[in-house]
């Protein structure tokens, strides 16, 4: 799978999806305020959005299908910035952007064969 294909990518991945993982953690604490929990995820979601647009650009190739998967993977990352704005407006629905998201992250590992 070349989706990370460095240490910096690696790191940023990481770092991005424990900041999404700690956002949505810290929403179900009814005690901090929502602004904080939009705040940690945002954060995480601007991360993903540059790792993924930032792959799509270096790995411009001729073959067709592995362009298309680095674009399904930056506009899966979008989702995540509907969740961002539906967390910060208070609304439950972020819920259905996550698991959008979740779905086409496991829809590409699997369209993700090297040949």
């Amino acid at each position: 799978m070349e989706f990370i294909a460095d240490k910096k990518n690696a790191i940023a991945t990481i770092i991005s999806y424990l900041l999404l993982i700690t956002g949505i953690v810290l929403i179900f604490f009814k005690s901090i305020p929502i602004l904080v929990p939009a705040i940690v995820f945002g954060i995480g979601t601007l991360i993903a959005n540059i790792e993924a647009f930032y792959i799509a650009i270096k790995n411009k190739t001729t073959d067709i299908r592995i362009s298309r998967l680095h674009r399904i993977n930056f506009l899966s990352t979008l989702t995540l910035d509907i969740a961002t704005a539906m967390i910060y407006t208070g609304s439950s629905s972020w819920v259905a952007m996550v698991i959008l998201f979740v779905l086409l992250k496991v829809f590409l590992v699997f369209r993700w064969k090297e040949k």
